[in-house]
């Protein structure tokens, strides 16, 4: 990519101030619900209850019906105090404080289909190329923000394993 003054600018300069201008990084951080939801709470509650999308400060739920909407109203400041107390964990102290102010209620429209969990993990398809890897560190070595070449690198390894295993399923 090039500036406005015809300068080629570097990937990682480009990313970072991309995600600041856009505020993905907190986004990023709020969405991190999504993740530990199920070992937050309660199992009655992820049963009949499940993070839909998080809009600024307010996290929306799908419910299975209103019977669970009207009880998880009334446990509204203990859900976020839990779902606020590991996010403060997580953020550890860096940057912003991630704090959800409020969760709003959305009934499911259609069956109600509990979250698939997957008992055992995939099996692994090897270590990625030590070569390759050393490639893409010297490819990221040149941006200034560590989250970002950080980010990267975590979507580059899961990449990595993707295409290594379907080579792996194609033989």
């Amino acid at each position: 990519m090039t500036k406005r003054g015809g300068k080629i600018s570097a990937l990682g300069e480009v990313l970072s101030g991309y995600t600041k201008r856009r505020n993905w990084q907190r986004q990023l951080g709020l969405n991190q619900v999504f993740l530990f939801w199920d070992e937050v709470l309660a199992p009655d509650i992820t049963a009949h209850a499940r993070p839909r999308v998080i809009k600024g400060n307010t996290l929306w739920l799908e419910v299975s019906d209103p019977v669970w909407s009207q009880q998880l109203q009334f446990e509204t400041r203990a859900i976020l105090q839990r779902l606020n107390g590991r996010l403060t964990a997580l953020s550890k102290g860096e940057g912003e404080n991630l704090q959800l102010r409020d969760i709003r209620f959305e009934l499911c429209h259609g069956p109600w289909r509990p979250a698939v969990k997957i008992e055992e993990p995939l099996p692994s398809p090897g270590p990625v190329d030590a070569a390759r890897q050393i490639e893409f560190q010297q490819l990221t070595a040149g941006m200034e923000d560590k989250e970002v070449r950080e980010t990267l690198r975590r979507l580059w390894l899961i990449m990595e394993l993707g295409n290594m295993r379907r080579k792996s399923e194609a033989e």
